[in-house]
């Protein structure tokens, strides 16, 4: 009998914030220390859409999925 080997999914982290921006840099300390651990981690930032959040992920190299 053959068994399958379970594939394994890729981890996944949503950060979110209440959109008043103190939320961008704790959320990206955080961001990093997890991708220390596991380097395959996928994270995304759930935010608004203001360029402030935009710029700051965008030069850390985490994407945002915008709400507002």
């Amino acid at each position: 009998m053959k068994v399958k080997k379970r594939k394994t999914q890729q981890r996944r982290v949503i950060i979110a914030g209440g959109g008043t921006g103190g939320h961008i840099y704790p959320g990206i300390a955080v961001a990093k220390k997890l991708l220390e651990k596991d380097p395959k981690l996928r994270i995304v930032f759930v935010g608004s859409r203001a360029s402030l959040d935009r710029r700051i992920l965008a030069r850390e190299g985490i994407p945002i999925a915008p709400f507002m």
